[in-house]
């Protein structure tokens, strides 16, 4: 038998970072034997996918296929990370003539068929990505928000938080010690909330924000507009720029982290901000509702400043935590069923 992980092996500023890492660490732990495909076969600073460099994207589809190709053997187990593989159907066609068991599973992170998500607009990929969930044999999404939006397909999909361990961040609960009343770490882009973000910022001049780097020196018509007018303002300081803090400093100095992405499935951002001492408000919508109490969610801008203002006022009474999460569930049920 082969286990076969697809992976990103690398995007710097996401949160496949955490989930790759996450996830080759359980496979130890649970003592499983893999075969790591990486799709990236590089560092790449993640501000637009990679799919909007159709050469990059073309040559890491066709190094997956190669790749599988070589290591199959008689009885296979292909998990695959985030990324669909548009050549997987010509994959099936072969192990099919050649009779050849495998298993398939993927872990969702997005997908075009979920409202608002960054590649919901290129229409030439939901085809194939509709026709590489048709094959899967498993599905595994962190959220029952992102299981409704699943095609009606033979597969099962299963919902299993993943995995992110608070432990690994400083924690810091000391008003004394908080310099910015609100941390937006999220990268500015349309599935984001980028525009959300823009009014609260402007509706509170009295407090400083502390904003991601990611996508603020866009050119995208609109978002270019959107980033040239956070960056004015003078009650923003962002994260990495001059005299601006890390992206860890940015969030153990934060007393409230908001979310209103237009599309987030389980909300690594937001869970970093939470294990280092933030407290969170949250659009009502998404998976927020699953894993935040509603007293912390908001449906409107000026409901959003109204809670900023009750929570970083009152800093820290109202701070909650969340509990850690692995991906052995999801390991166990796909590789060892």
């Amino acid at each position: 038998m082969t286990n076969i992980l697809v992976c990103p092996d690398s995007y710097l500023g996401s949160s496949l970072d955490i989930i790759t890492t996450m996830i080759l660490r359980d496979l130890q732990d649970i003592g499983v034997n893999i075969t790591v495909i990486p799709f990236v076969q590089q560092r790449i600073k993640l501000i637009n996918g990679s799919l909007d460099d159709p050469e990059i994207f073309a040559r890491h589809s066709l190094h997956v296929l190669e790749t599988l190709l070589t290591v199959m053997q008689s009885d296979n187990k292909i998990l695959f990370v985030d990324f669909f593989q548009p050549l997987l159907p010509l994959l099936h066609y072969y192990i099919d003539c050649k009779e050849i068991s495998v298993k398939y599973g993927a872990l969702f992170h997005g997908a075009t068929f979920i409202p608002g998500d960054f590649f919901a607009e290129k229409l030439w990929m939901k085809p194939f990505e509709i026709g590489f969930v048709s094959l899967m044999d498993s599905i595994y999404v962190p959220s029952q928000y992102a299981a409704q939006f699943f095609p009606n397909v033979r597969n099962n999909v299963n919902v299993f938080p993943y995995g992110f361990c608070a432990d690994n961040y400083q924690k810091n609960l000391d008003p004394e010690n908080k310099y910015f009343d609100v941390v937006i770490p999220h990268r500015w882009a349309s599935d984001k909330g980028a525009d959300f973000y823009l009014e609260v910022i402007i509706a509170m001049p009295e407090r400083r924000f502390v904003v991601s780097q990611l996508g603020i020196d866009s050119t995208v018509p609109g978002l270019g507009s959107i980033c040239r007018k956070v960056k004015s303002m003078k009650n923003v300081i962002i994260i990495g720029e001059k005299s601006g803090p890390s992206y860890r400093e940015a969030l153990v100095h934060s007393r409230v982290v908001i979310a209103a992405n237009k599309q987030e499935l389980f909300g690594y951002g937001l869970r970093e901000a939470i294990a280092s001492g933030c407290i969170p408000v949250c659009m009502d919508w998404a998976c927020y509702p699953e894993c935040i109490p509603k007293d912390h969610l908001f449906a409107s801008v000026e409901e959003a400043v109204e809670l900023i203002n009750l929570y970083a006022d009152s800093y820290p009474t109202t701070y909650f935590s969340l509990p850690n999460t692995s991906f052995r569930p999801i390991l166990e049920d796909f590789y060892g069923s």
